[in-house]
């Protein structure tokens, strides 16, 4: 049984569209988990009501607060392998899939041996003491990282690997998670289809918000220190404190950019002092 896992916050209407395209599978072998991170009721409701009569089995996971996107999905992975899922697949809610996906994966996952595995999107490549890593869309080269908008993995897999770290709240804990699966030694593969379409929500697609370059650095410390080599980890302090150096001249010479100096700011500072979840 194939299970499908994605996270919704706030205003429904990129998961009514996801689930509008699951709708018209012609395949209804698989079911659906959706975890609401605390939304507003109006909301809530939306949700509840596009959910109440659908041709295949779906689930709602109400969250009480915000758990963030690693939070959110953890649940639903819990939700999915109680009910005994063979194969789940973390998909962001934001993302279209065409009508013969299921079939296409369904097929798929039967000739598939035991891993991670990511949809066809784009892949992201690992780089260190870095706040960005680049997208590609050629073929994944070793050094490339399972994006979380599409990640396939296995119960037996799961039960190894465990769950998305929640310290990291949003953003890169799709890295940590790939990085971690090689380092225990779990096969890590690029599925050539089905196709996922990904459009990234509004509230998370502008990098300069402060609030989102704030996660971006905190969570790039996180990551060069957990799992980065030697000289990433011993590096990264004085990435760190020269990131807030340049940022202290921004702030104070460059009135416009001060919002997003202080992010930075700020990210720098919540890294070095291990200030994880979810920031304010």
């Amino acid at each position: 049984m194939l299970t499908l896992v994605t996270v919704n916050y706030q205003d429904p209407s990129p998961t009514l569209r996801l689930i509008e395209d699951l709708h018209r599978q012609p395949s209804g072998n698989f079911s659906l988990v959706i975890v609401d991170n605390a939304s507003a009721p109006e909301h809530k409701q939306r949700l509840r009501d596009a959910t109440e009569q659908l041709p295949f089995p779906c689930v709602v996971l109400w969250n009480d607060e915000n758990a963030g996107f690693a939070g959110g999905t953890n649940k639903g992975l819990r939700h999915a392998q109680g009910a005994g899922a063979e194969w789940i697949l973390i998909i962001n809610n934001d993302t279209r899939v065409d009508a013969s996906f299921i079939a296409d994966l369904t097929t798929r996952t039967t000739g598939l041996s035991s891993g991670i595995f990511g949809l066809p999107l784009v892949s992201g490549t690992v780089a260190w003491l870095r706040t960005e890593l680049k997208h590609d869309t050629g073929a994944p080269t070793p050094n490339s990282y399972i994006i979380g908008a599409a990640i396939l993995i296995d119960r037996t897999t799961l039960a190894t690997l465990g769950y998305l770290d929640e310290r990291y709240f949003l953003y890169f804990e799709d890295v940590a998670y790939t990085l971690k699966a090689r380092r225990q030694g779990i096969h890590v593969d690029f599925l050539p289809s089905p196709i996922v379409t990904h459009t990234p929500s509004q509230s998370t697609s502008k990098l300069s918000s402060p609030i989102l370059l704030r996660y971006h650095m905190r969570n790039a410390i996180l990551l060069n220190q957990s799992l980065g080599p030697l000289w990433v980890r011993i590096a990264t302090p004085l990435w760190a404190l020269g990131v807030i150096m340049r940022n202290v001249v921004k702030y104070l010479c460059i009135p416009s950019v001060r919002p997003q100096a202080r992010a930075l700011m700020l990210g720098s500072w919540d890294g070095l002092t291990h200030h994880y979840g979810i920031l304010h």
